[in-house]
């Protein structure tokens, strides 16, 4: 190794120690935001609102890396509480009133108002380990997986081309006759 190249290294593996630092840093920020975001929301349900909305400042990401991670993770953090709409964007000018440089803001909303009403049991015991059938390979995919049958022309194929076609239309991809219903999987005795 040259001389340059060990001077490389290391400036990566510096680069590389403060890109994880502002990671964590960031990862610390959309925890406090979501913390913070919760009781708002809490407190606007209590006031009979189905959504919130406000705008968050977070520093610029310096790291190449690090680039939209805190828009990225406040998003996911968001959708995995269940609202039925999320939305992180870029705040306008007119939402930003007073803004130092490196920093950014977000307009991040909520909405709770269309989420289903039924709760879910989490004392219930756990479902039972779907079988999953035969196991060969998809006609369409060439991938070896579980096998599903559609009915009534009785064509096999696996389950994820399925989900794929279905999301087309509601046809067998084979013979273009009208699926009724789909088989859990393929038992062969």
């Amino acid at each position: 190794m040259t001389f340059a190249q060990s001077l490389a290294r290391k400036a990566d593996d510096f680069e590389k120690k403060l890109e994880a630092q502002e990671a964590l840093e960031i990862q610390a920020w959309a925890a406090e935001m979501l913390d913070r975001i919760k009781e708002r929301c809490i407190r606007a349900s209590a006031q009979g609102h189905y959504d919130y909305s406000c705008v968050t400042t977070v520093c610029e990401e310096a790291r190449k890396g690090n680039r939209g991670l805190a828009k990225k993770l406040l998003d996911q953090h968001l959708r995995g509480l269940g609202f039925n709409r999320v939305s992180v964007a870029a705040a306008s000018p007119a939402d930003i009133s007073h803004l130092r440089p490196g920093e950014v803001c977000f307009r991040t909303e909520v909405s709770w108002k269309l989420v289903s009403r039924i709760a879910i049991s989490t004392t219930a015991e756990p479902a039972a380990k779907r079988l999953k059938g035969y196991l060969g390979r998809c006609q369409l995919c060439e991938e070896n997986r579980s096998m599903i049958a559609l009915a009534p022309c009785g064509h096999v194929l696996c389950g994820e081309c399925r989900q794929k076609q279905a999301r087309r239309d509601q046809k067998c991809p084979f013979c273009r006759q009208v699926v009724v219903c789909v088989t859990e999987g393929l038992f062969l005795s």
